[in-house]
């Protein structure tokens, strides 16, 4: 017999998540984001258009932040599942 595990983690992507919160809740990710990441409005946007970061530990602390600011349970893999 299977056990079913419910799996609590959010396996949105980062253009996902952009698109489905709201237009304050994008300004305060991209707040957060720029202060903790040090990078730009326009890298930010770029993730929001569905290009990944390449260096890993800013897809890592990204997910940090999503987790801080909403409460999203996100993985950076899922979130950047296209970054080399």
């Amino acid at each position: 017999m299977q056990r079913y595990t419910k799996n609590n983690t959010d396996e949105r992507t980062f253009q996902q998540i952009w698109n489905d919160i709201t237009p304050a809740e994008r300004g305060l990710l991209k707040s957060n984001l720029i202060e903790k990441l040090r990078c730009s409005r326009q890298t930010i946007e770029n993730w929001a258009n569905g290009l990944s970061p390449i260096n890993k530990g800013f897809r890592q602390e990204t997910e940090k932040v999503i987790r801080k600011t909403f409460g999203f349970k996100v993985h950076y893999i899922s979130l950047f599942p296209n970054a080399r």
